[in-house]
């Protein structure tokens, strides 16, 4: 069922709507809730910014064959919570937490016992300034099959965005279904409103005890730097992850002129930058190693120092079998700092075989120049794996598993 709601002066009004429902259709599975459009006429005052429809009330208990829960456009109380997360049946939630304080719960809550025991798939909106509302929803929810996750927040600009972020990474990691978590997406901005904080390493390590990851996507703008060691313990910790995307703030689109200017001016970032891309190209292999179903890779790296395995009595990744090689067909380059174009594209051939694009950012023209040469390169491996099986030559496997 999905109800369009209008504005009500009545406070009660969304209370008393979910206590009828419970009356007349006991069996309700599916329950959408959206607020409508402004008002007009006699309703017009309580369409101020300090207007905030709100779900209050215990009677969300009584819908006791709801599998789905969806609110549009209102917020849901901490009592409403209490009375969903008791609801033996309920998989899919789609809320926004509350605004004020006095409709959440005290300060200090802990995971309560078998709160939203059945959910699979949870989706908070945090972006009307209920962002700590979401860490802390997630923060005392005891899911235990608990699928998909996906949190759409925008952090105050006052300095503390990174503490937010690894609080709420802290409680993603801390939910009691480890082994079921599958698919995790957070934006953090959108369009003309990006985040473009910076989020360090330290911030994903909670994440790490998730080991049935197979997506995990920031997006929104937010500069994520994180080094080689934090990628070779996400390629240990989520074996089977197919998409790993931090999304950069993205590049103007411009005209040929104007690109050529701006890559004439294009600087690399310095040294105690802090925006400056903590991982290099060796933090490839562990992904590209043992992450066999890698399918989007979207990661900042300085590629300027570049890896040799010349002397090397093993390859740093398996090259006998075309299956076996890292699946990646894109290499985005947002965020990323290139290096000399030739030495790039002969270690993402061999380490990256599948690539069927580079580049994206500035300056384009050493990317396209690295892309064109990865071509050329990827054709010639092709070529020696081809010759080294026709002549039954012995492939090595690569170390370090």
């Amino acid at each position: 069922m999905s109800l369009s709601l209008a504005f009500h002066p009545d406070t009660d009004h969304l209370r008393h709507i979910v206590k009828s429902l419970s009356l007349l259709s006991p069996r309700l599975e599916d329950l959408s809730l959206r607020r409508g459009g402004p008002p007009s006429g006699g309703f017009a005052n309580i369409a101020s910014p300090g207007y905030r429809p709100t779900l209050r009330g215990t009677e969300t208990c009584e819908l006791l064959g709801l599998t789905s829960f969806t609110t549009r456009r209102m917020f849901v109380a901490y009592d409403a919570l209490l009375g969903l997360g008791g609801l033996p049946h309920l998989r899919k939630l789609h809320i926004n937490p509350p605004f004020e304080a006095s409709d959440w719960a005290p300060p200090g809550q802990e995971r309560r016992d078998a709160f939203f025991v059945a959910l699979e798939e949870l989706v908070l909106t945090g972006k009307k300034g209920n962002h700590q509302g979401c860490i802390d929803f997630v923060g005392i929810i005891t899911p235990t099959s608990l699928r998909t996750v996906t949190l759409d927040l925008r952090w105050p600009k006052d300095g503390t965005a990174e503490a937010l972020f690894a609080a709420l990474c802290a409680a993603l990691g801390g939910l009691p279904c480890h082994g079921t978590i599958k698919d995790i997406k957070i934006t953090l901005g959108f369009r003309d409103d990006r985040d473009e904080n910076i989020y360090r390493s330290p911030c994903f390590a909670p994440l790490l005890e998730l080991h049935a990851l197979q997506s995990l996507s920031i997006e929104g703008g937010p500069k994520v730097v994180v080094d080689d060691a934090t990628l070779d313990a996400m390629s240990r910790a989520w074996p089977s992850i197919r998409t790993l995307r931090f999304a950069w703030p993205t590049s103007p689109r411009l005209n040929w002129w104007e690109q050529s200017l701006y890559d004439r001016a294009y600087t690399p970032p310095g040294a105690d930058a802090p925006d400056r891309p903590g991982a290099t190209l060796a933090g490839l292999v562990p992904l590209a190693l043992r992450c066999a179903h890698l399918e989007e890779l979207e990661v900042a790296i300085d590629m300027r120092a570049v890896p040799t395995f010349d002397g090397h009595r093993r390859p740093p990744v398996f090259v006998k079998d075309a299956r076996l090689a890292c699946k990646v067909k894109a290499l985005c380059t947002e965020g990323c700092v290139p290096g000399d174009p030739w030495a790039v594209a002969s270690f993402l051939s061999l380490v990256l075989p599948r690539l069927g694009s580079i580049g994206g950012s500035t300056p384009r023209a050493t990317w396209e120049r690295t892309f064109y040469f990865y071509r050329v390169l990827q054709a010639v491996r092709f070529q020696e794996r081809d010759w080294a099986i026709g002549h039954r030559k012995n492939f090595k496997d690569p170390a370090g598993l």
